[in-house]
């Protein structure tokens, strides 16, 4: 069965564009994943776009290196995610 799967792995389909711009697709995903990019996306966008993107019970996973270098950095950082998660779960989509 593992022989079978590996000789016709699945081919998820690759797009390029900005996360601002992108056309959600039709099917909502299991799982939202940023490394090291999620605070270059437009704050006003990023939190409601990810959730937008999530089917219910969805995971947004943002990675970052700023808590090995800084942990108080790291920490400003998940309390500006939050609150901004907290405001775009407010707005009326």
């Amino acid at each position: 069965m593992v022989a079978r799967a590996l000789d016709s792995p699945p081919q998820p389909p690759i797009g390029l564009a900005d996360f601002e711009t992108w056309p959600l697709p039709k099917e909502p995903f299991a799982a939202v994943v940023s490394a090291t990019a999620f605070h270059w996306i437009d704050p006003a966008v990023r939190m409601a776009k990810a959730a937008d993107a999530l089917r219910p019970g969805g995971v947004l996973a943002v990675g970052c290196i700023a808590g090995l270098i800084d942990g108080r950095y790291a920490g400003r950082v998940t309390k500006r995610y939050l609150t901004e998660l907290r405001v775009s779960r407010t707005v009326p989509r």
